[in-house]
């Protein structure tokens, strides 16, 4: 029986409704009735509140049910509803439900991938459509008066009201140019047993379920949304025609709910039915069919006081861009576009030296994917239908539908709101000023004509029409590339004006700024959204080398510099920023080191070390941060390879890596030392000279040699190049040439000279100066600032050396040292690095100073032979006194075995000649004395066959002191000191 309550017909068929006749003028305007039955007291029947109006004889109205119809006056449109919580009716002219749920599956998307660009879904036009906002608060009222019915004993106390006598509602419709129409009216026939029931075909009017819910197929809950009806331009209670297969008549019946009997239907349509058209205004109520099939006619007139608002009925749906296509057939995934090709991605090859078709000549394995189809953008039946194309009778317009119910690659029913089609050329994305143009398309809706987008190579202009010979003059446009090029292509179709007012959406946004109407144009992002289409003209080899000069930059302390280039004008090195997804840069460099340990041959060692590739961004200006870490503070030179690789790696197939590099080593770079060095260690000073003249040329009669003197050497302890290459030794001198006063203050950190007072000679500068320096690295000494001192001084560097397990370098201060006699010299020494950080105080380390130490004098020796004798002269610096120093001169002999050398023995006896020992001893009579700086006596040439040499040697004389022992006056060697001496071979 609960199954048959939904069809009233059949119950009344069956004699369980009949009706009960009153006389009218027996009943108040409002009361209640109750039918009981005088022969049981088993069927308890409630009570009924009634109204009575003098025509209609209905359920009492309450606040949701007024006369036998749900109350619509209130009706709001969702769009415009805001901020109110209670229920109550709206009407909508889309799918909420799914909008909500898209909307849902955006915001997620959204936070799972912050880089997708936002759009928001397409609405779905539905027709009108009745929602209870707040539908929960009734179903939860409804509950709790069923649960509050439930505790009652018996029913014969109950009062029912209209809100409990809803069997459904019967939805009628108004158009605003004609009268309400039913949505629930069919022609009915039912069967039992095979037998019909009553009139066959006999009208009626069926209903919706206003509670309507559906069950969950997951959790078996029961799910519900706010919307009660919808109208999407159909019967209600009849099912759309089939145009596949034959008609079925009604909905079968439920196969789990198992009767006693069979039971079908058949239902027809009854009269005509409203057509829901874009463009129209609609009005919607609601009658109350209650449990008996009862209810108000159609054209009752207290129905028309609770009809919603007059709604107007726009298309939310969007214009679809047009279809892409191959010339060979349609995109499917099988189709084969080649490397980087996608149905929305077309592609174009080239190489340096290889135009885009002689590439394809020379390559012929690569698919071709340089041109795409464009096809109308096809529509739906309803929304063809809702656009009035279809309200034709004729053999024509059922050919229409056909296209849509059966659609082929040839016929599918176009759009008829897309009037063409508009290209918009975005060169970059954000592009402010893109390149756009537009075409309608040939022929008449609709048999529409397809177009050809082709992508080609500069030059020519960038976008161009031509004829292709197939559809009409305007069927070809032709994008043109330059290598490297890449360019956005948003295709749209552009809007029928005519079916302008068709779009809801357009009235969403505001005009163009010259007050058109972008939807007209294609270019509405809602109305006509794009399909977005690349082209690439892809190169194998990036386009240009690179090229340039880097500077690295470093801050104080810093382990790692960073790269910049040095030319303003050159910001990427030369790089093609259009054919270039990533610079890599290795560098190379010889790391100068020193362990300590051993003698090796050089402390220089190769290194190497790749930086993190940098990405180029196609419209890149300037390189990303290049930096690169050593994990020190130390200067080093590198040299860089720069090596550009192709943007178009994916578009190619695989093949040697580098041909799709581009590689150049660029100009050597200083990375500057970030650190103050370390102060030196200082092992010993000592005196130091150069020979000049030291070779003997066979029958010489004039000899001249020079000892220059004057220099210090320096010892220093390991390890050196402590702050990288180009380390060097500093002699730390007072600013100024001359230099002023030097304050006491800064005498533990510059160098200085001072008299030797046991001897008369005039006093050197004391303060040393730059200019007495010579010998020493670089161009010119630099000044440079001593934190200690609290000022900049001159550092004077000099190259220092290895050998034998030991650091030196040999300090030149001759033009200093020879205003005075062996004058006492002190050094301040720093450690070096000329290439610091500039500004910061990083050049030179803390000073030390060396010990006290006498360089020794310049000499020149002038030997002449002839005549059976020899000259001889000494020239140089000597003492004014108190004694002068002496020049001896002497000729020596040597016994040697024969086929022995003389010159490699260096032992000289004083006495006479000892046996077994081979030494030199002095020829008697053949030795002379005088003064420095005058000739001595002759010397007779020596007779026999020698060998023989001739022995020079200068000596300082001591007055003898008064604690002298008187031993030392008769032994003159105690009593001298060794100045010069030299041998010159005979």
């Amino acid at each position: 029986m609960s199954f048959l309550r939904e069809h009233p017909a059949v119950l009344r068929s069956l004699g369980l409704i009949f009706d009960v006749r009153l006389p009218a003028a027996e009943l108040d305007p409002q009361g209640s009735v109750q039918v009981l039955w005088r022969g049981s007291d088993l069927v308890e029947s409630p009570w009924t509140r009634y109204e009575l109006d003098g025509t209609d004889f209905l359920p009492a109205s309450t606040e949701r049910i007024r006369s036998g119809m749900v109350d619509l006056g209130a009706t709001v449109q969702v769009e415009t509803a805001r901020g109110v919580e209670e229920a109550r009716w709206e009407t909508a002219n889309f799918d909420v439900d799914s909008a909500v749920g898209r909307l849902r599956d955006t915001a997620r998307g959204l936070s799972a991938d912050e880089d997708e660009p936002v759009t928001l879904p397409a609405l779905r036009s539905t027709g009108p459509m009745l929602l209870r906002h707040g539908r929960e608060h009734d179903l939860t009222a409804r509950h709790r008066a069923a649960e509050a019915m439930a505790t009652l004993d018996g029913m014969a106390d109950a009062e029912l009201t209209a809100d409990d006598l809803v069997l459904g509602y019967r939805i009628d419709v108004q158009c605003s140019s004609g009268g309400w129409m039913s949505l629930a009216r069919r022609l009915a026939t039912y069967f039992v047993g095979g037998e019909a029931i009553g009139v066959p075909n006999r009208a009626e009017e069926g209903q919706i379920k206003p509670h309507a819910m559906r069950r969950d197929t997951k959790g078996g809950a029961l799910l519900g949304d706010e919307v009660v009806a919808c109208w999407d331009g159909w019967s209600h209670v009849l099912p759309r025609p089939s145009l596949l297969a034959a008609n079925a008549n009604g909905a079968a019946a439920n196969p789990l709910i198992r009767l006693p009997y069979e039971i079908r239907w058949t239902f027809l349509r009854d009269g005509i039915l409203p057509e829901l058209r874009f463009g129209r205004a609609y009005q919607l109520r609601a009658r109350i069919a209650d449990v008996t099939g009862g209810g108000l006619r159609l054209n009752e007139p207290v129905a028309d006081t609770c009809a919603s608002l007059l709604v107007p009925y726009r298309r939310h749906e969007p214009l679809p861009p047009p279809q892409l296509a191959l010339t060979t057939g349609p995109l499917t995934p099988q189709v084969k576009l080649g490397p980087g090709g996608t149905p929305t991605q077309l592609v174009i090859r080239s190489d340096r030296g290889l135009t885009a078709a002689q590439f394809a000549e020379r390559h012929p394995h690569y698919e071709d994917n340089d041109s795409r189809v464009l096809l109308p953008p096809p529509t739906s039946r309803e929304l063809a239908e809702q656009h009035g194309v279809l309200d034709g009778a004729d053999a024509r317009t059922w050919e229409l539908v056909r296209r849509v119910v059966v659609p082929s690659d040839d016929a599918f029913l176009p759009d008829p709101t897309a009037d063409g089609v508009t290209f918009c050329l975005l060169r970059s994305p954000g592009d402010t000023q893109p390149l756009a143009d537009r075409r309608p398309w040939g022929g008449q809706w609709p048999d529409l004509t397809a177009k050809l987008l082709v992508l080609g190579e500069r030059p020519g202009p960038a976008i161009g029409w031509e004829p292709a010979g197939l559809w009409g003059p305007d069927d070809r446009v032709v994008f043109r590339l330059a290598p490297a090029e890449q360019v956005t292509v948003e295709i749209s179709s552009n809007l029928d004006s005519s079916y302008a007012n068709h779009f809801v959406i357009r009235e969403w946004a505001p005009p163009d700024q010259d007050g058109g109407d972008p939807a007209l144009g294609g270019r509405h992002p809602m109305v006509t959204p794009p399909v977005v289409v690349t082209l690439v003209h892809a190169v194998r080899r990036p386009r240009k080398d690179p090229d340039g000069q880097l500077v690295a930059v470093r801050e104080r302390g810093e382990t790692f510099a960073t790269l910049r280039p040095v030319d303003p004008l050159n910001p990427l090195l030369s790089v093609d920023p259009a054919s270039t997804i990533q610079l890599d840069l290795v560098a190379g460099w010889d790391e100068w080191h020193d362990d300590g340990v051993g003698n090796p041959t050089s402390f220089a060692r190769p290194a190497s070390a790749a930086l993190p590739p940098a990405h180029l961004e196609r419209d890149a200006t300037h390189l990303p941060p290049l930096r690169q870490e050593f994990g020190d503070t130390r200067r080093r030179t590198i040299t860089y390879t720069a090596t550009a690789v192709s943007r178009f790696r994916q578009f190619f197939d695989d093949a040697d890596p580098e041909a799709f590099l581009a590689e150049k080593p660029l100009g050597p770079v200083t990375v500057r030392s970030s650190a103050r060095p370390a102060p030196p260690a200082v092992l010993s000073t000592t005196p130091s000279f150069r020979w000049e003249g030291l070779a003997v040329p066979t029958g010489w009669e004039s000899l001249h040699r020079t000892r220059s003197g004057g220099r210090l050497r320096v010892e220093l302890a390991r390890p050196w190049y402590t702050t990288g290459e180009g380390e060097q030794l500093a002699v730390v001198v007072w600013p100024g040439d001359p230099p002023g006063d030097v304050p006491e203050a800064a005498h533990p950190f510059v160098s200085r000279l001072n008299r030797d007072p046991i001897w008369a000679t005039p006093a050197p500068v004391v303060a040393l100066k730059a200019s007495a320096l010579s010998g020493f690295s670089g161009p010119r000494p630099r000044s440079v600032s001593l934190p200690e001192l609290g000022r900049e001084v001159i550092a004077v560097p000099y190259e220092v050396w290895f050998n034998d397990g030991r650091w030196y370098a040999d300090i030149d201060l001759s033009a200093a040292a020879a205003s005075s006699y062996r004058p006492f010299a002190q050094l301040a020494l720093g450690r070096y690095q000329p290439e610091s950080l500039p500004d910061l105080g990083l050049e030179l380390s803390p000073v030390v100073l060396t010990e006290m130490v006498q360089p020794l004098p310049d000499r020149a020796l002038t030997v002449e032979r002839g005549s059976g004798e020899l000259r001889v002269l000494l020239e140089g610096t000597g003492p004014l006194g108190p004694l002068p120093n002496r020049v001896h001169a002497s000729v020596e002999t040597c016994a040697v075995p024969t086929g022995a050398n003389a010159s490699e023995v260096d032992l000289t006896l004083c006495g006479e000649p000892a046996e077994g020992v081979r030494a030199w001893t002095r020829v008697p009579g053949l030795a002379v004395s005088g003064g420095l700086g005058s000739p001595l006596h002759s010397l007779p040439l020596p007779l026999g066959t020698g060998p023989f040499r001739l022995v020079v040697r200068e000596t300082e004389r001591y007055p003898a002191s008064p604690d002298a022992p008187p031993s030392a006056e008769g032994v003159p060697e105690l009593m001298e000191r060794s100045v010069f001496i030299d041998a010159v071979p005979l």
